[in-house]
């Protein structure tokens, strides 16, 4: 600790729930309604951080002081006070907050004015701190906060947002609802009201929120986790019986004070009386924390160590093939993108066939990922030249150039039960392994090793690590590893955790065809006859209907009858057939992919596959018509 780094609480500082604060334009008086409703033996420490005028001496602990009966600390300039409840600590102008589970301190800001999203620090550091507190964002310009409240979310925390209605500046509320992360919207003085109820029953679920992987709970509680479960199961038809149990109950724990639940119990028959809470908890089960460039040194590691030989071995027109599972939102696949464009052109290197498939099971994430919309926000975590690279601003955010987005194929796709891509160059799957049990990180190590080629990469997150029996370190620091070596013998792909479910897929005609009699109806039985081998499927890639003459192009491998095309395809057009779906379900035009060499007994045809969207009728969802087209044997 420097010497001059000043402490405002002597005595030893206690364990406190956070409420962090943040408000711009307009936000003083959002504060005072605020503070004014609020009773003062909540149990909470509330950091506050208002964007002030660096030159100007703040009045604000003074403001806020007349308002409430609870002392007001300024924190200024290499300040560290300890959390108290029921304490009220605010920013000192020109300075970042940052919080800890016992302290909160002041420092000077890194970025330069214009950049500083003092708001989204504050969120982020209570998110690392422990999470489980609260988020509020009053009234405000710009979108600072946005960010920082999603990573609370993911922790486990609240965010309660004052309705755009009633604030004097709207702007900073819509942006953090627009993220889909807000709580709780209301005017500033209904959230003082919620914020008591949801901080008065926080105690009681505590014992869910500090539980630990081994920790025993109630015998009733453990049946009801177990029926959380099966509910869960049979409408998702996701499994979360085997993620970290730690991370389920703090996530568990966000839903039941939402609902004012206090056993698991209760939040049992919650859930069985409220069907729409079952897709409320299945979207926080979802929630992961990402960022641009998050852990930036050890992306500078993959870029100078992974990157760039990777780059300088490959020919101009040779594939190079990256998979990014659980991408989220996309920032990381974006980052990957990022990465090796830069690299490219520092060495002066063309690379035309960069394939980055980035892929999750939550749809919603999907859509923000596809737009590559991102908040003002992200400037926190992307350099200026990154940004005008790569970048284009609308508005109050930043749009991902075409010459980007264009690289990554972003699809639904769930690493435990459906099968993987293949003859990837690197996997870029940076802190969801946390999320799981031991039994589950050491099943996906082994869909990663499959999936990767010979000298293919594996880059994990700061807290996680690979299977030392099928990958070999390269950078421990930085979690880059390198698929070992069979010798010889073929890498087997795991079983796949897949869910028995209805099964509606029809191979060909059920019945014969009708005769027929008129010549439109010979016509259509000519085309069938005569045309190439086809397949239907809904937009969700399931199989409605197969023709006859398509059997070969499909191989099921052992376990339930699978029922998405791409679990029936053949291996060798797997791939191709995920990025061809996706952008047909992006565009109204044929969609034609390339040739490639597929077996049949033993001799290797050129197929090609083609996609055409067909809309959607009052009988039906939007359907795809996939066809192959088989080019004859490889001369």
């Amino acid at each position: 600790m420097p010497d001059d780094e000043k402490k405002l609480t002597e005595s030893p500082p206690s364990d406190v729930p956070i409420c962090g604060i943040g408000a711009s334009a307009g936000g003083i008086e959002a504060l005072n309604q605020f503070f004014e409703a609020l009773p003062a033996d909540l149990g909470l420490a509330y950091v506050v951080v208002v964007h002030l005028a660096p030159d100007r001496k703040s009045e604000l602990p003074t403001i806020l002081s007349r308002r409430t009966k609870m002392p007001v600390v300024q924190v200024g300039d290499h300040e560290v006070a300890a959390l108290r409840p029921d304490h009220v600590y605010v920013i000192a102008p020109d300075r970042k907050l940052i919080v800890t589970d016992t302290s909160v301190g002041a420092e000077p800001f890194d970025q330069p004015r214009g950049h500083r999203m003092a708001i989204d620090l504050l969120f982020r550091s209570i998110a690392e701190a422990g999470g489980d507190g609260f988020a509020l964002v009053f009234s405000g310009t710009g979108a600072d906060g946005a960010a920082g409240a999603k990573a609370v979310k993911g922790r486990g925390g609240l965010v309660l947002v004052q309705d755009p209605e009633d604030a004097g500046y709207g702007e900073m509320p819509r942006a953090v609802i627009a993220t889909g992360v807000a709580d709780v919207i209301l005017p500033v003085r209904q959230l003082a009201q919620r914020l008591s109820e949801l901080a008065r029953n926080k105690p009681q679920i505590l014992p869910l929120l500090q539980a630990k992987e081994t920790q025993p709970i109630a015998d009733t509680e453990e049946k009801a986790l177990r029926d959380v479960f099966e509910i869960l199961r049979k409408a998702t038809s996701h499994d979360f019986s085997k993620y970290k149990r730690s991370t389920v109950l703090r996530r568990l724990s966000r839903r039941m004070q939402l609902t004012g639940q206090l056993s698991i119990a209760d939040y049992v028959q919650y859930l069985r009386a409220h069907p729409p809470e079952i897709q409320a908890l299945f979207g926080d089960f979802l929630i992961s924390v990402t960022s641009f460039f998050r852990d930036a040194e050890s992306w500078a590691a993959l870029q100078t160590q992974i990157v760039g030989p990777l780059l300088e071995q490959m020919e101009p027109d040779d594939q190079i093939r990256i998979w990014v599972p659980g991408c989220s939102s996309g920032e990381e696949a974006y980052t990957v993108a990022m990465v090796f464009q830069e690299e490219a052109e520092r060495r002066k290197i063309a690379i035309n066939q960069l394939l980055i498939f980035a892929t999750d099971v939550d749809e919603k994430a999907l859509a923000t990922a596809r737009e590559g919309l991102f908040p003002q926000s992200i400037t926190a975590d992307l350099s200026e030249a990154r940004l005008e690279r790569f970048f284009r601003r609308e508005d109050e955010h930043f749009r991902v150039v075409n010459e980007v987005r264009d690289r990554i194929v972003f699809a639904a796709h769930d690493l435990l039960r459906d099968p993987p891509f293949s003859r990837l160059h690197l996997i870029s799957c940076r802190n969801l392994l946390i999320y799981l049990d031991r039994e589950l990180q050491d099943q996906v190590m082994g869909i990663f090793r499959y999936a990767l080629r010979e000298q293919g990469y594996l880059f994990l997150g700061a807290s996680e690590t690979a299977d030392d029996d099928l990958f070999q370190v390269i950078d421990t620091r930085h979690r880059i590893f390198l698929a070992r070596s069979r010798a010889g013998a073929r890498v087997q792909l795991p079983e796949l955790l897949t869910t028995p479910g209805p099964r509606s897929v029809r191979y060909g005609r059920e019945a014969p065809p009708p005769s027929r009699t008129t010549a439109l109806e010979l016509h259509l039985a000519a085309l069938e006859q005569t045309a190439p081998p086809s397949v239907l499927i809904d937009d969700r890639g399931n199989v409605a209907h197969i023709s006859p003459s398509a059997a070969r192009f499909f191989l099921q491998s052992g376990g339930p009858p699978a029922r998405r095309l791409t679990d029936l395809i053949r291996p060798e057009l797997r791939d191709e057939l995920h990025v061809l779906i996706n952008r047909a379900m992006e565009h109204p035009e044929p969609q034609l992919s390339t040739f490639l060499p597929v077996t049949f007994n033993g001799s290797a045809h050129q197929v090609a596959l083609l996609a055409q969207q067909r809309p959607p009728t009052k009988e039906s969802r939007e359907q795809i018509l996939i066809t192959f087209l088989d080019g004859g044997v490889v001369a």
